[in-house]
């Protein structure tokens, strides 16, 4: 394992604080980013809106690794913040996909798109 210089070691730290500070400075990106399960939940649905496939609540609790109780909670929540929509599937009303809504497709965006220079700064 090679160790980096100093100078490069200043360039990737500057460049973490940065993301840091962009990411606490926007209600929505702290609002999502306070636990790991909950961040991870956002961008499985964020995925499965980028790739055209439809997240239903009962897929997306099996990726978390938290109890049923604890996504349901956080699945509330975002509904209620309005980050995301669930909306019913016509061939079986029982089924919810959850579906990301324009303010949080908007803070997603600008996110990859920092970090995208981010990556692109820190060459790594």
């Amino acid at each position: 394992m090679t160790v980096l210089n100093k100078n490069e070691c200043e360039k990737y730290v500057s460049s973490f604080i940065d993301m840091i500070n962009h990411r606490q400075s926007h209600e929505t990106l702290r609002h999502i980013t306070r636990n790991n399960d909950y961040w991870k939940m956002v961008n499985y649905i964020m995925l499965d809106y980028y790739s055209g496939k439809t997240t239903t609540e009962y897929e997306l609790i099996k990726k978390l690794n938290c109890s049923v109780m604890t996504a349901n909670n956080y699945i509330y929540d975002l509904v209620e913040s309005k980050l995301i929509l669930k909306k019913k599937i016509k061939q079986d009303q029982r089924k919810v996909h959850l579906v990301p809504t324009k303010v949080l497709i908007t803070q997603m965006s600008e996110y990859i798109r920092r970090f995208k220079e981010f990556y692109a700064q820190t060459k790594f």
